[in-house]
């Protein structure tokens, strides 16, 4: 709740929305071999994606897994 009205104040003085990225020193990128930086709207620092996607073999949406295994860790059995 304080950042939205804390966003509110900002607008209604029309300094606009502060640069979350402004603090952030990107490191830079040396991609391996068949890999690029891409720039992205929304994030601070560019990643090295692959040139060609088809590259990458494994395409299956782990979501679910990663979903039902998270919903498990306070019943785990742990060795």
């Amino acid at each position: 709740m304080f950042r939205f009205v804390a966003l509110a104040a900002l607008l209604a003085l029309g300094q606009g929305i502060p640069d979350p990225c402004k603090a952030i020193e990107c490191p830079a990128l040396k991609c391996p071999a068949t890999f690029v930086i891409a720039e992205e709207e929304g994030h601070c620092c560019g990643y090295c994606v692959p040139q060609d996607p088809s590259l990458i073999k494994d395409t299956k949406d782990y979501g679910q897994q990663a979903a039902e295994a998270f919903a498990t860790y306070k019943t785990a059995p742990y060795r």
